[in-house]
């Protein structure tokens, strides 16, 4: 007999509004990279990052890994939020558009995921990050796969 682990047992949406609401931790990799869930909604999610001179890359920017992070981050928790219990994605493709560089200002970036169409296998979803002034700084696509969790 196998048993269902507890994160099954919930549908993405409640399983990240247990993140949100902090009764969840938020996955180790969010930590690293400092960013954490503001806003959760079926289809549609928003995080707020932090990032330091520890995301930097060799010219004192932001580096490209971190917004590429924080964006398959959101995608995949909207992608998630309309999942139902049992069911699973995994990202099959990203691309991710630099539209302007981020210095290390200490200053908070928004990012926002929205899911454009999902059907009973693949969905996609859009991302843009947002840093505190307005401006689009990078935007992106991906691919989800939706599978059922086979239980083992």
């Amino acid at each position: 007999m196998s048993q269902t682990s507890p994160e099954l047992a919930l549908s993405g949406l409640e399983l990240l509004r247990e993140i949100l609401d902090g009764s969840r931790p938020i996955p180790a990799f969010c930590a690293t990279l400092d960013m954490r869930p503001a806003t959760i909604a079926a289809g549609e999610v928003e995080f707020v990052a932090a990032p330091t001179a520890a995301h930097g890359n060799f010219v004192g920017s932001l580096h490209g890994g971190y917004l590429t992070g924080l964006l398959d981050t959101v995608m995949g928790c909207a992608c998630h939020s309309l999942l139902g219990v049992e069911e699973t994605y995994v990202t099959i493709e990203l691309k991710t558009n630099f539209l302007k560089g981020v210095p290390l200002t200490g200053k908070a970036l928004r990012a926002i995921g929205k899911v454009v169409q999902k059907g009973r296998s693949i969905a996609f979803v859009e991302g843009r990050v947002v840093d505190s002034a307005g401006n689009v700084v990078a935007t992106a696509t991906c691919t989800c796969m939706i599978r059922a969790v086979v239980q083992r």
